[in-house]
């Protein structure tokens, strides 16, 4: 059964106000601060804003199985996340700025009018996410004032 348009309104806005977070946090980088900018997990800010793309990605490929009634699979996360962490080392700063901005307005377009948007659905790969991320990145601009 079909969410409501209340529900599908707050899951987008519960998604978008930890997005605008995670936003804010990364808005104002240069390509130096990516590629260099080592957070305290030992990835760069880079290769973390492809691994949020990368799990967005993996959401819409997720919704459209569902859409069509098919079955979904992914690699656990203790695989993926290491492989697209070295994907996305190698990748320009620029294409995954991109990326991510382009994929983002791709996934809300997607949400806006999906049949089948759930909460239990998009939690773990949108705003039980992004804040992981913006606090590292936080923590990362923190430091890198005061140093």
């Amino acid at each position: 059964m079909p969410i409501s348009t209340d529900e599908r309104i707050a899951i987008l806005q519960d998604i978008q106000r930890e997005w605008l977070a995670l936003a804010r946090a990364v808005r104002d980088l240069s390509d130096n601060d990516l590629e260099h900018g080592e957070l305290a997990n030992g990835w760069t800010i880079k290769v973390t804003m492809g691994h949020v793309t990368a799990w967005e990605r993996k959401l819409i490929d997720e919704v459209r199985h569902g859409e069509r009634g098919e079955a979904f699979t992914w690699p656990h996360m203790d695989v993926f996340n290491p492989q697209r962490a070295a994907l996305d080392a190698r990748r320009p700063a620029s294409e995954i700025r991109e990326d991510f901005w382009r994929t983002h307005d791709e996934l809300i377009q997607l949400l806006e009018t999906t049949p089948i948007l759930s909460r239990e659905l998009v939690e773990s790969d949108t705003y039980t996410h992004y804040p992981n991320h913006t606090t590292q990145i936080m923590e990362w601009r923190k430091r890198s004032r005061s140093g």
